[in-house]
C-alpha cells in the first residue's frame, strides 16, 4: 500500500482509538480512492475506503465539487473546507 502520511497517521489514530483493530489487505485501487479490509476491534469486517486526495489539485478539486447540484450551496472562495466538502460529495457517491 502506498499511503502518504495524512492517511497513514488517520488510520493510526482509528486504530488507537479502538475503531479498526487490524488492517488487512487492499481489496481495491481506484485512480482516486483505496479500500483496505478491516477487522474491527470486536472482530467485525470493515471495509475502510482511504482517498488519495494528491491526485487532484485544489482547482480540480473545486470544479469537481461545484459542478455538481447538490452543492451548489457550497461558496467558491471557501478555500479551508475545500477536502472536508470533497469527501462529503466522494461519501454520497
Amino acid at each position: 500500500m502506498n499511503l502518504d502520511e495524512r492517511s497513514q497517521m488517520t488510520l493510526y489514530r482509528l486504530m488507537n482509538r479502538g475503531v479498526i483493530g487490524r488492517l488487512g489487505h487492499p481489496v481495491k485501487q481506484g485512480k482516486e480512492s483505496l479500500v483496505i479490509h478491516a477487522l474491527a476491534s470486536d472482530g467485525s469486517e470493515l471495509a475502510v475506503k482511504v482517498h488519495t486526495s494528491h491526485i487532484f489539485g485544489d482547482a480540480q478539486k473545486k470544479s469537481y465539487i461545484f459542478g455538481d447540484w447538490r452543492f451548489r450551496h457550497a461558496k467558491r472562495h471557501i478555500i479551508l473546507r475545500t477536502n472536508e466538502i470533497w469527501a462529503e460529495k466522494e461519501y454520497r457517491n
